[in-house]
């Protein structure tokens, strides 16, 4: 502020000063010699009076020096508004100008129109050659219409053939099934030996079952007493432990019982062995038994199965015989209906052979009249065609005489836009010629007022004297302010340093404090150290979604809705690059370590960059040859615990050579998922 003051006071110092030295820097004005004042000359009333004013000394010549200032600043002030109207007019020479083009892009619309008119009858005549086309097409579908005529007249003649044909088959079928009747009866003959053969297989596999069941009751019985041996055993040998005991207690025939005793062991081992055998048989028969059994279950579903067999046998045989007696009648009703189908067919022959006489002889009349109808038309297409030839031949020397009188009214008005654009550009130059001379003259008219300048300053050369001592005691006070001017230098420059100051100090405590109203330590002390110090709070987890205004989006973003989104839709950036516009971009901040992004992949989606605090990017892709949703695109972790800031830009490139689109997406991101709380 103190420095604007200071400027403030130099500038009227500084402007008066420039004025006192342009008015007095000229040469000394001669003084009046002594032969004019001896009256060597005659002097006239105005030199009398000019010398009168010249008496008058420093202060007249200061007053003239006014007047003739105000003159030129009148003169100046007169130039300007000259010159500003000559801009005046080189303005509405410039909207005229402008006009004149305007009046130009007209005339090329125009000439655009009659091209398209141009272009409009060349598809006229185009459509005329297309319907020349078409009916050469029409007569060719004439020819095709004689032609399956003829071949209709093929087919009736081929039906006939196929008729008679149709006849010696049928006589053939007949004969068919007369063999067929015959087989039938084959078939019969065999069906009646397989059911004999069948009822002799029942009667064996009846003795079989009868002898295996004697067999089961025989292994059955043998069971029986095998068990009742066993049981005998063991009486036998329960006695022997009774007689052993009763020995025990007699001392003194110990040495005789020794001998029994050993024998008798020699026989239990023996009985032991035998019993062994017999447990060995026993299974055996057992198993025997089992497979027997099975066996017989097997004969006995065979039996069954053959039983049902041979009624169906039954059941076929009598069907056979009834279809044989069918077949009989059937035979005996074809051999009848053959006879009369002969006599109809003779007799249809007969008359098929009359009508294709008739036929043969309307088709004859019918050719020779489509012939005469060929001819006419014949006739009436190249009529037709010469007609057609006929317009088509006019149509193109309208269309070139249309063509011939555009061209030529559009070359006249080429010609006089030409000419009105040579007369503008005329009298343009004529314009400039003009100002040139204003101009000129103005400069004419300053070289004047320089000559005016000049003899003023001729005139005020006897003030130089004057204005020297002026010019001393203004050159005293303006060491005086240069000074001053100094000291208030000295001044603004300690008021800057404390400004400097000041603004450290701000910076300082704008660092010192923090978001929540704490204060952060100070630099190179220990945080956890001293009642102020502290960490860092945990970081919070927390789930975003794609409409949450954490997020910033550039334009080219649009909302997708669907089932399978996280919150039932995602935006997506889906526009084509446009390089005069930055790339399809989204950033968010947050506080903490780590972060995921999930969205949706598909043939259609591309890759995406991500930059984390304008760190290197890292590359994500949107690609998937099949739709998958709620993907984990990326996941970051390890990050410092403070604040980050994270833009996800669109790259316009496919994520795979088979991909479809470039698309890029977001559906949901996890802030510091590493904390999730517990359920």
């Amino acid at each position: 502020m103190k420095a604007a003051n200071t400027t403030l006071i130099m500038a009227p110092l500084a402007l008066a000063t420039a004025i006192l030295v342009f008015a007095f820097s000229g040469p000394e004005i001669p003084p009046t010699t002594s032969s004019q004042a001896a009256g060597n000359q005659p002097t006239t009333s105005s030199q009398q009076k000019n010398a009168t004013v010249n008496n008058q000394g420093v202060p007249g010549d200061l007053s003239r020096l006014e007047e003739q200032v105000q003159k030129l600043a009148k003169q100046v002030t007169t130039q300007e508004s000259l010159i500003q109207t000559l801009q005046t007019k080189l303005s509405t020479q410039s909207q005229s100008s402008t006009g004149l083009e305007g009046q130009l892009a007209n005339l090329q619309e125009q000439t655009s129109g009659q091209q398209q008119q141009l272009e409009r009858l060349q598809t006229q005549s185009s459509s005329h050659q297309q319907g020349i086309a078409e009916l050469k097409k029409v007569t060719a579908s004439h020819g095709r219409n004689i032609e399956d005529l003829n071949s209709t007249t093929k087919t009736d003649r081929k039906e006939i053939k196929e008729l008679r044909n149709l006849t010696a088959i049928q006589s053939s079928e007949i004969d068919g099934l007369q063999s067929v009747a015959t087989t039938y009866e084959q078939q019969l003959a065999g069906l009646e030996m397989d059911s004999k053969r069948y009822t002799a297989q029942f009667k064996d596999m009846r003795t079989v079952t009868s002898a295996l069941q004697e067999d089961y009751k025989s292994l059955q019985r043998a069971t029986t007493d095998n068990t009742n041996q066993l049981g005998n055993i063991s009486n036998s040998l329960y006695a022997q432990s009774i007689k052993i005991a009763a020995l025990n207690n007699n001392p003194t025939s110990m040495t005789t019982l020794t001998s029994r005793i050993a024998k008798l062991e020699e026989d239990t081992e023996t009985q032991a062995s035998s019993l062994n055998s017999l447990r060995t048989m026993t299974i055996g028969h057992k198993n025997e038994i089992d497979g027997l059994l099975a066996q017989n279950a097997s004969y006995g579903n065979r039996l069954t199965a053959l039983e049902q067999e041979d009624g169906l046998l039954n059941s076929a045989i009598t069907a056979l015989k009834n279809k044989d007696l069918s077949l009989d009648g059937e035979i005996a009703r074809l051999t009848s209906d053959l006879a009369l189908e002969t006599t109809a067919r003779t007799a249809a022959d007969t008359g098929l052979a009359s009508e294709i006489t008739g036929v043969s002889n309307a088709l004859s009349a019918e050719t020779s009249a489509r012939v005469a109808q060929d001819d006419a038309l014949s006739a009436s297409l190249t009529s037709l065609g010469t007609s057609l030839g006929e317009e088509l031949t006019a149509l193109k020397t309208k269309l070139t005489n249309d063509l011939a009188s555009l061209s030529s009214a559009l070359q006249g008005q080429i010609d006089t836009l030409f000419t009105e654009n040579q007369t503008q550009d005329s009298a343009f130059t004529a314009f400039q010629q003009g100002l040139a001379t204003q101009i000129q003259t103005l400069v004419d008219r300053l070289t004047g007022h320089d000559a005016d300048i000049s003899e003023l300053r001729t005139t005020s050369s006897g003030l130089t004297g004057t204005v020297q001592t002026l010019q001393d005691s203004l050159q005293t006070q303006t060491n005086s302010l240069t000074n001053l001017t100094t000291t208030v230098n000295g001044i603004n420059t300690s008021m800057n340093a404390v400004d400097g100051r000041i603004t450290q100090l701000e910076s300082k405590v704008t660092q010192m404090v923090q978001p929540g109203g704490g204060t952060t330590p100070d630099p190179g002390t220990d945080p956890g150290a001293g009642p102020g110090g502290g960490t860092p709070p945990a970081p919070i987890y927390k789930e975003l979604e794609e409409t949450d205004p954490t997020f910033t989006y550039s334009s080219g973003w649009a909302d997708f809705s669907g089932a399978n989104f996280s919150g039932g839709k995602l935006i997506w950036s889906t526009g084509s690059y446009n390089p005069s516009f930055p790339k399809d971009n989204v950033t968010f901040k947050f506080t903490g370590t780590s972060f995921k992004l999930f969205g949706y992949k598909h043939k259609y989606q591309g890759i995406a960059y991500v930059t984390i605090d304008n760190g290197a990017p890292v590359e994500i892709n949107f690609y998937s040859a099949t739709t998958l949703y709620k993907q984990e695109i990326l996941s970051i972790s390890n990050l410092d615990n403070k604040e980050h800031t994270v833009k996800i830009e669109r790259a316009y490139v496919k994520g795979d050579a088979a991909g479809l689109g470039d698309y890029i997406n977001l559906d949901k991101v996890i802030l510091n998922f590493e904390n999730k709380p517990t359920p």
